[in-house]
């Protein structure tokens, strides 16, 4: 398994486990599903994550907007803005590094083999 996928993967568990811990179940189901899905090298989870991924970044992207122009417009104080900044900064990366991880070619590659049982 390549090293971004474990990264991936890690990052799925952790995210999964503070769903538990704040007790939103379908984010913890979803986090499992995937993650199984993943580890197993199915094509469908691959492209349900690059998806989630692209979204994750738009998402993102247009809340760190809306802050800025809610900031502008006199209605979100500074540091409001700039908690908002940060966790779209973060959140946004992660999405991205879900998207790019699950494109490159070695990940495809892992994943074509696992699906098809060449590799234990």
């Amino acid at each position: 398994m390549p090293t971004k996928l474990k990264v991936l993967l890690g990052m799925f568990v952790v995210s999964g486990l503070f769903s538990a811990i704040s007790g939103q179940w379908p984010l913890v189901a979803y986090a499992v599903v995937v993650c199984i899905g993943v580890a197993r090298g199915h094509e469908g989870a691959r492209h349900l994550l690059r998806m989630s991924g692209a979204a994750g970044v738009f998402l993102h992207f247009g809340t760190g907007v809306l802050a800025i122009l809610a900031t502008l417009a006199g209605g979100l104080p500074i540091t409001a803005l700039l908690a908002s900044l940060v966790v779209s900064a973060i959140g946004g990366s992660s999405a991205g590094f879900s998207y790019w991880c699950l494109g490159e070619a070695d990940v495809q590659h892992w994943m074509y083999e696992k699906s098809m049982g060449e590799i234990a």
